[in-house]
């Protein structure tokens, strides 16, 4: 089906000033959204980060360059050019019978440009999970060869005890997935390599409501402490490498292109999961749908099942590689 190119949809930039993860998701998924309603798509950047990292919130301070890096990494050509006198539409949500009808006058009016600026897709993303793989077509991070098989825990700590403790993953739940994934591994005698990343505060510090960053989270002072987030747990997954508060771009970077991810309750984890083009992910649900044919850990006989048959695909895909 030919694209409409006097229809275009946007990333409403303005509406909520989140993380960076959550913002590329939401961008990567109007980018999908262009593709699945083959109409075309505007790029706008990320203008301002909310939450950029725990190291930054415990000094009080926004890094704009951090918000420069993400831009240039993640910067997804636009379709067209916006004229002038476009009739632009802003909404934070968009149902699919709305989307059909904007784009229904659109189709009746050629003559008329309507940019659509959209906050979140999530009504119709969460309905068609499988729509995300045109977003993992155009991931800026690729794998490369190796012998080894990598499994990546991204584990979401920084500032959610003040704001978010709710989505805090018990520590074991971590640990019992990796477990089992290498249990999994040893038995097909395939090689492997585990890594943490995360991120937890350098000393004892009070986030107080005015911090930047915490965006109306907080209406009284709270300490975040180092020893809340128990990170010696971890020692329980043998020769695993700790990645702690390491450059979140580069991180995303490592996620996007493990093996298998053990997913957090994040739109970080879901962002680097999504675009990785040639791995899984250890879904554990929350806001988004899981894409096709992600693992998720419960029931846990389903688990084994996928886990076994997604290695044996490894091996075969290795095999193969090395013929």
């Amino acid at each position: 089906m030919p694209r409409l190119n006097n229809f275009a949809i946007t990333y409403h930039n303005e509406a909520l000033v989140d993380g960076a993860g959550s913002q590329l998701y939401r961008i990567y998924g109007i980018y999908a959204l262009t593709r699945l309603y083959h109409v075309s798509y505007y790029h706008s950047p990320i203008q301002r980060i909310g939450y950029q990292g725990v190291l930054l919130l415990e000094k009080n301070e926004e890094n704009l360059e951090l918000t420069q890096r993400y831009n240039e990494t993640f910067h997804i050509p636009s379709d067209v050019e916006v004229p002038a006198d476009a009739k632009v539409i802003d909404l934070c949500f968009i149902e699919k019978e709305s989307l059909a009808e904007l784009i229904e006058e659109a189709r009746s009016d050629p003559s008329k440009f309507f940019l659509v600026k959209i906050a979140f897709a999530n009504n119709i993303l969460d309905k068609k999970p499988s729509a995300l793989a045109y977003a993992r077509a155009i991931s800026p991070f690729k794998k490369k060869p190796s012998p080894l098989f990598r499994i990546a825990i991204h584990v979401r700590w920084g500032d959610l005890p003040i704001g978010f403790s709710q989505r805090l993953l018990p520590n074991r739940y971590y640990i019992m997935v990796a477990q089992k994934i290498m249990e999994t591994l040893e038995r097909a005698e395939i090689p492997y390599v585990c890594e943490l990343h995360t991120e937890l505060p350098s000393k004892s510090f009070t986030v107080t409501p005015n911090h930047y960053g915490v965006e109306g989270r907080l209406k009284e002072p709270m300490l975040l402490d180092p020893e809340q987030y128990k990170i010696e747990d971890f020692n329980a997954i043998a020769n695993l490498k700790k990645w702690i508060n390491h450059d979140p771009i580069e991180t995303l970077e490592k996620l996007a292109t493990a093996d298998i991810v053990v997913m957090s309750i994040s739109s970080f984890s879901f962002l680097a999961a999504m675009l990785n083009e040639t791995g899984t992910a250890v879904y554990f649900p929350f806001f988004h749908s899981p894409m096709p044919g992600w693992l998720q850990h419960f029931p846990s006989f389903l688990f084994d099942e996928q886990l076994e048959k997604y290695c044996k695909q490894w091996q075969l895909k290795r095999a193969s590689r090395s013929a």
